[in-house]
């Protein structure tokens, strides 16, 4: 995972969404992520997405908004935060942004897919958004806390499509199944 375009999409995120809260910018980029899975063959954001309370959520990016200290070991990265992004104490997680996107790390294909989910969800307020999340097969054929499987995230589309899909991303596949070893799910 690419941490930096992590930080670009959220910032990317927090200028195109009024009051961006933590739940609202984890839920559009699950949907952002399954519907670029779908059209391109690959998640935006190279992310695993747990089943958590409110829906499929992006671990290491909730970890990043979270704790930022807590995944940013370098000074360089800890720096690319500080310049592009912040995070208010709030209640609620608030992301903003501190100065212009930084796009050198969002393909056109992503930002394509990132202007259609932000003008479809955009009027929804992040509890609809989690709702709309747990209707998803992936989250309700997982288990709670379960690394949901790229197979579950794609059970809707055409057999043929999925059969592709889950050869282009093996490797994805791979890593997702050993990191459910190591977590014991």
């Amino acid at each position: 995972m690419n941490i930096k375009k992590i930080i670009s999409i959220l910032n990317y995120l927090s200028t195109k969404v009024n009051y961006l809260t933590k739940l609202k910018a984890v839920k559009l980029l699950y949907f952002a992520d399954k519907e670029h899975l779908i059209r391109y063959g690959r998640f935006i954001t190279g992310d695993f997405y747990k089943k958590l309370p409110y829906g499929p959520i992006p671990q290491q990016t909730l970890i990043l908004i979270d704790d930022p200290n807590y995944i940013i070991f370098s000074r360089n990265l800890k720096n690319y935060l500080d310049e592009n992004i912040s995070f208010s104490d709030s209640r609620y997680r608030t992301i903003s942004s501190k100065k212009k996107p930084d796009l050198e790390y969002i393909s056109l294909s992503e930002i394509e897919i990132l202007d259609e989910i932000i003008e479809k969800y955009k009027n929804l307020h992040p509890l609809q958004l989690a709702d709309l999340s747990e209707k998803e097969y992936c989250f309700e054929h997982s288990e709670q806390l379960e690394i949901i499987s790229i197979e579950k995230i794609i059970h809707d589309i055409p057999e043929e499509q999925k059969k592709e899909l889950l050869e282009v991303n093996k490797e994805y596949i791979e890593e997702e199944r050993i990191l459910s070893a190591i977590f014991n799910i």
